[in-house]
């Protein structure tokens, strides 16, 4: 992902983004996939897995 800003008047008005997938280490218990299957888009905090019932991660 990048981020580019638009407009503005900053100086330090630069781009920012990410160069590697930080999904890759993702634990499978708290990957989002895509509905279509294949790669997982997001990664779910402990937290939020447990509110969605799943209560038994791997360590």
């Amino acid at each position: 992902m990048l981020v580019v800003p638009h407009g503005g008047t900053g100086r330090n008005c630069t781009y920012t983004g990410c160069v590697v997938d930080l999904n890759d280490s993702c634990p499978s218990e708290l990957k989002v996939m895509k509905r279509e299957g294949g790669d997982g888009v997001a990664c779910k905090s402990a937290v939020a897995a447990v509110r969605m019932g799943h209560r038994t991660l791997a360590r």
